[in-house]
């Protein structure tokens, strides 16, 4: 119409020459040369008020003379970045040989101050190494010195009395603040964790300050923070150890390798096995299997095995472990082999093969006992173990010398009371058990569950002192005493393992032996319904004293018409 006529006289700019659809192939060299500054004065000549377009044919020439010269034009000089990118265009050379020299220049200059950066920092990188290996020489020294001043350097100074020393000088006034302090406390820490001296490791931890604390570098805070809630747990203190690593909120702790590694010990410690499984087998599908670290976790991912009955799983990774350090050319591996042979000697224990668990804790026992000497507190665990070996094997006077060996030793190291102290006073117990002597088993059994039960009343390990102290009451004929022991025993184990267990099965029968002792045929029957079968299955032939659980089926079962 003409209405819309006049509207796009009079309103509708046309489309600029470079938007325009050009049916040719050579449309896009087109639109890239009408872009810019041909668009910009064709859409000045064609403004709808007369005022904006140019004033003169002349001034339109001069625009389009200054666009063939490549110089700017009239009606976009107000433009400064405009004007600039014009002259770069015009003068390209001159300007893009001072820019590459500029940059070339500048490059050099960063490389020349890069450069001596690094070879200041590693100047003065070799002159704290060089102090640190100098205080290190120093202390290793003074250690070996002091250790025992009459046997320098010869193979009567054990190591642990150097360990000792070494910590001691760590936390004196001496070397306070010093950078050597902060890098050797976590090794010091884990050999201390290693050969059961808990306390020491605790001490040498709460001697370190805020400033050495922030000297060390973030994986090394992880690693003694770890070693402390390691050291706290093996005291019997997992609680504190658990509130302990609750109160740490770095992301960077929580996620280390050694920080699971201690969490997953209190788990363990508190009878969380799946979860503390799935630590250890998540940390020990990224460690390298030529480190020592990949053997240890080996040896505990084994243990939590045995904690859930898969003592399959355990031995087959017992022995894949060892024979990967056979296979291995670059280390020795002896302590992480002697507690790779250590699980494995429970396994066969557990097979009922006592003879051959017995010379592998012996193999065991001799590397430990060159290293700290006879009576030191790591051997205490193979006093326990040789002990259980003699009295599967019928020896009971050997079985209780090793019993009380190994209380011996945890007493002298851990104090009378300590949570460490309870289960070889509960061994000997049995021990005494089995020699007929049921007043001093009594004893001793009972002083074991007085220390768990003031530190941990839940504690799983209290329910298996309990169940001792059930079967000793079975032996020593007072049934009902048996009968209350074992259900307080089911209600503590319950507390960390299913019905369907090989340790629920066992109280069960316990427990049907001492209900048919009292005539209770009928309760007898149905716990012996419930597990007598498994529990019979699982027990090794050469077991002393399987054929008197034939008798109580028989017994049981028997009574009726």
């Amino acid at each position: 119409t003409w209405g819309e006529i006049e509207q796009i006289i009079n309103q509708d700019m046309p489309t600029l020459p470079s938007k325009a659809k050009l049916e040719t192939e050579t449309s896009m060299v087109w639109q890239h040369k009408l872009k810019g500054d041909l668009d910009a004065i064709i859409s000045h000549t064609l403004k709808k008020k007369p005022g904006e377009r140019y004033s003169s044919v002349k001034d339109l020439a001069t625009d389009l003379n200054h666009y063939l010269a490549n110089e700017p034009i009239n009606i976009k000089r107000d433009q400064s970045l405009y004007r600039f990118k014009k002259q770069l265009r015009k003068h390209w050379l001159p300007i893009g040989a001072a820019a590459t020299l500029f940059t070339v220049m500048l490059i050099s200059s960063l490389f020349i101050w890069q450069q001596s950066n690094i070879i200041q920092i590693e100047r003065d990188k070799a002159l704290n190494e060089k102090e640190i290996a100098e205080t290190f020489s120093d202390i290793l020294l003074q250690s070996f010195k002091n250790a025992d001043p009459t046997k320098v350097l010869t193979n009567d100074l054990k190591a642990s009395q150097v360990m000792v020393e070494t910590a001691r000088l760590l936390k004196s006034e001496q070397y306070a603040n010093s950078p050597v302090k902060a890098q050797m406390i976590h090794p010091i820490m884990q050999v201390f964790n290693n050969i059961s001296e808990y306390q020491q490791a605790l001490d040498l931890f709460d001697s370190i300050s805020e400033i050495e604390f922030n000297i060390l570098k973030t994986e090394d805070r992880s690693m003694i923070i770890a070693e402390k809630v390691m050291a706290l747990t093996s005291l019997g203190e997992a609680k504190e150890a658990s509130i302990f690593l609750k109160t740490i909120e770095n992301q960077y702790y929580q996620e280390s390798h050694t920080f699971l590694l201690a969490k997953a010990y209190i788990l363990r410690t508190q009878g969380e096995f799946v979860k503390a499984e799935k630590i250890y087998t998540s940390i020990l599908n990224t460690t390298n299997e030529n480190s020592s670290k990949y053997y240890e976790i080996c040896y505990l991912l084994g243990l939590v095995n045995s904690d859930l009955e898969k003592d399959l799983n355990a031995k087959y990774l017992y022995e894949e472990c060892l024979s990967k350090i056979k296979l291995s050319a670059s280390q020795d591996y002896a302590w992480e082999k002697s507690l790779l042979k250590l699980g494995l000697a429970d396994i066969l224990y557990r097979e009922g093969k006592y003879k051959e668990s017995l010379e592998m804790d012996y193999q065991v026992l001799e590397l430990r006992k060159t290293a700290f000497g006879e009576k030191h507190v790591s051997s205490s665990t193979l006093y326990r173990k040789l002990s259980s070996s003699y009295q599967m094997l019928g020896d009971i006077d050997k079985a209780t010398e090793y019993s009380k060996l190994n209380l011996e030793v945890t007493i002298k190291h851990f104090g009378p009371n300590s949570i460490k102290t309870a289960v070889p006073i509960f061994n000997l117990g049995i021990q005494y058990d089995n020699k007929g002597m049921y007043e001093e088993a009594e004893e001793h059994i009972l002083r074991a569950i007085g220390i768990l039960n003031k530190l941990d009343d839940k504690n799983l390990r209290l329910g298996y002192f309990y169940s001792g102290l059930g079967i000793m009451y079975i032996n020593a004929k007072e049934y009902q005493k048996s009968v209350n022991a074992l259900l307080k025993s089911k209600s503590l184990v319950l507390l960390n393992h299913d019905e369907n267990t090989f340790r629920m099965h066992r109280i069960n029968v316990m427990l049907a032996l001492a209900y048919s002792s009292l005539e209770d045929f009928d309760e007898a029957e149905k716990l012996l319904d419930l597990s007598y079968e498994t529990f019979y299955k699982a027990l090794p032939d050469n077991m002393p004293g399987k054929h008197e659980f034939e008798e109580l089926y028989d017994e049981v079962y028997g009574r009726k018409p």
